[in-house]
C-alpha cells in the first residue's frame, strides 16, 4: 500500500517550493508502516507546452516501524524527487518519475522508486492505454538482512487501461 502527494508553490518561472509526503505499508518487505515528509526548493529544468522536467533536492523527517528494530522510530533524512513528461506526438507521450530516500541515522536504510510510462493514443475521448515499468529498491528489510547486507529489487511491467477525469 502506498499513498502520497505533493504540494508546490511557484517562486518564479524556474524555482518553486515543494513538499512531498508518502505513507507506505508493505508487510512482504517487512515495512509495517513508514511515513515520510520531505521539503525543498525545486528547479524547472524544462518547461514547455510539449514537455517538462523538474528536480527537487529535499530534506525531511520520517518515522517507521519495520522488522529491523534498530532502524525504527523518527529519523532525519535526505530525498530527491524528479519528474519528466514529454509529448512525443499528438497521441503518444512518455513520462518518468523517481523518488530516492536516505536515512541519516542508518545509511543502509534507503529506498528508490522509479517509474517509466508510455501513453498510447486514446481509444475513446477519455479512455487510453499505457505501458509502464516500475523499479523498486529497498535497503535493509529484515534482521537477517542486517547480517548479510541483503537488499530487495523489484521490477513490475504493466499494461493499464486509464480513464481521464477532466481535461
Amino acid at each position: 500500500m502506498l499513498f502520497g502527494g505533493q504540494w508546490s508553490r511557484p517562486l518564479n518561472k524556474r524555482f518553486f517550493i515543494a513538499d512531498r509526503f508518502i505513507v507506505t505499508r508493505d508487510t512482504v518487505l517487512g515495512i509495517d508502516d513508514r511515513e515520510l515528509n520531505a521539503s525543498g526548493v525545486g528547479v524547472n529544468l524544462i518547461a514547455s507546452p510539449r514537455g517538462n522536467f523538474y528536480i527537487v533536492p529535499a530534506f525531511g523527517l520520517g518515522a517507521q516501524t519495520t522488522s529491523v528494530e534498530r532502524i525504527n522510530g523518527l529519523a532525519m533524512g535526505f530525498a530527491v524527487y524528479e519528474k519528466f513528461e514529454y509529448k512525443l506526438s499528438e497521441h503518444w507521450g512518455i513520462s518518468q518519475w523517481a523518488n530516492l530516500r536516505t536515512n541519516k541515522e542508518h545509511t543502509s536504510d534507503r529506498s528508490a522508486k522509479v517509474h517509466l510510462e508510455l501513453t498510447a493514443p486514446a481509444l475513446h475521448k477519455r479512455v487510453f492505454l499505457s505501458f509502464s515499468c516500475d523499479y523498486t529498491y529497498e535497503g535493509i528489510l529484515s534482521p537477517q538482512a542486517v547480517l548479510v547486507g541483503a537488499t530487495r529489487n523489484d521490477n513490475v511491467f504493466s499494461v493499464k487501461l486509464n480513464y481521464r477525469i477532466g481535461n
